[in-house]
C-alpha cells in the first residue's frame, strides 16, 4: 500500500534529496517550499511529489498544508519535520526583540502548529507517524575543541 509523507522544514529544492529517498521507498511526497510550487515545475515528477507554501508563523498555514496534502493524495500517513540548525542559524545572527520573535516563530511555534495539525489528523484517521529530525551544526565550542579541525 502506498503511503503519503509530508516533509516540512527542509524546503524544496534543498530538501529534494529527502523527497527522492521517500519516493524511492514508495511514498507520495508533499514537501514545503517557501513560495509554493517551484518556478520550473518540469524539475519535479508531479504524480509523486507536490510542493506547498508554508508561512511558518501562521497556524492557518499549518492547517492548509495538511489539507492541501489530502487534496492531492487523499490522506497523509507520515510527517517528517526537519530541524536543520545550520540552515536556520544564519537568519538569526543578532538578538533584537524583533529577531528573537521571528526566531521563535520560525524555530518553535511553526513546528508546534504543524505537529498539532498532524496529530489531530492522525487521531481522526486512526493512525499515522511523525518523525522529528534534527540536523545539528557544530557550535563554536565544538569547533574550537575539535582535534579534527585543528589537526592535532
Amino acid at each position: 500500500m502506498e503511503r503519503t509523507v509530508l516533509i516540512a522544514g527542509k524546503e524544496y529544492p534543498a530538501g529534494s534529496a529527502l523527497a527522492s529517498a521517500a519516493i524511492n521507498h514508495n511514498r507520495k511526497v508533499v514537501i514545503t517550499s517557501p513560495f509554493g510550487a517551484p518556478e520550473n515545475e518540469d524539475t519535479i515528477p508531479t504524480e509523486e511529489i507536490s510542493t506547498v507554501a508554508w508561512n511558518k508563523s501562521s497556524s492557518v498555514s499549518a492547517r492548509s498544508i495538511v489539507l492541501q496534502a489530502e487534496n492531492v493524495f487523499q490522506k497523509v500517513d507520515e510527517g517528517v519535520l526537519v530541524f536543520d540548525t545550520a540552515w536556520l542559524s544564519p537568519n538569526f545572527n543578532s538578538m533584537t526583540p524583533e529577531i528573537c520573535s521571528r526566531a521563535i516563530d520560525t524555530m518553535i511555534t511553526s513546528y508546534f502548529y504543524l505537529s498539532l495539525e498532524l496529530v489531530n489528523r492522525f487521531i481522526k484517521q486512526g493512525g499515522g507517524s511523525i518523525i522529528f529530525m534534527l540536523k545539528s551544526a557544530p557550535g563554536l565550542v565544538d569547533m574550537t575543541s575539535s582535534t579534527t579541525i585543528h589537526g592535532e
